[in-house]
């Protein structure tokens, strides 16, 4: 055999070696598993202790928390009830976060260092919460869509670590019309800034997929 060929062998079976290989603790190299699944990542498993009962979620000042049981299948059948719900990136950092589906939108739950904390929550009829993709990012939404005279929502962008990394106003004020509709005449406002009702209906439908 020529020393390419034996060079060839070498690399084989030490590739092998490497992807077999286990360390003491039972973690394997490169971070996979005999699965060939990527292990957890501590967002991951501290979301899932938090699921299981074994930590609490915390508030940013930590002078408040909640158990999963707190929360979880309390008037299960009742509009009050709380289910566990999808994990998405909502803060734009590349990792997933968990949502509580719940009254007023739920919660949206953030696991960062060692901890697991509130990232936004429904804020009743005049603060429903969800999310929505708009200009390469996801961003939080409380919206007040439910009572008359008005289409208010807030948007709201975060980083990794909770922090607010912009937001604005959208939204369209008609008091008094006569039939609860806006029109060319009503109150219009993005970003601070006062638009027309195409303007409005042009920038709902790129934000929110009217």
């Amino acid at each position: 055999m020529g020393n390419a060929g034996l060079l060839k062998m070498v690399l084989f079976i030490w590739l092998h070696f490497l992807m077999g290989y286990e360390s003491a603790n039972g973690e394997a190299i490169l971070g996979l598993s005999e699965s060939g699944f990527t292990a957890k990542s501590q967002s991951e498993e501290l979301l899932d202790a938090f699921l299981a009962g074994e930590i609490p979620v915390f508030y940013d000042d930590e002078e408040k928390s909640y158990w999963v049981y707190d929360w979880l299948w309390v008037d299960e059948k009742g509009y009050s009830a709380y289910s566990i719900g999808e994990r998405i990136d909502l803060d734009n950092d590349g990792e997933d976060e968990q949502i509580i589906n719940g009254p007023y939108g739920g919660n949206y739950l953030d696991a960062r260092d060692g901890k697991v904390y509130v990232l936004a929550q429904g804020g009743g009829t005049g603060g429903e919460l969800f999310f929505t993709h708009y200009d390469d990012a996801v961003w939080i939404v409380h919206c007040d869509i439910t009572h008359a005279g008005r289409q208010m929502y807030w948007l709201t962008r975060y980083d990794g670590d909770g922090n607010i990394v912009d937001e604005f106003q959208f939204s369209a004020e008609y008091w008094g019309s006569p039939d609860d509709r806006y029109d060319e005449n009503s109150d219009f406002t993005y970003r601070d800034k006062k638009i027309s009702m195409e303007e409005y209906e042009a920038l709902g439908k790129e934000i929110f997929g009217w």
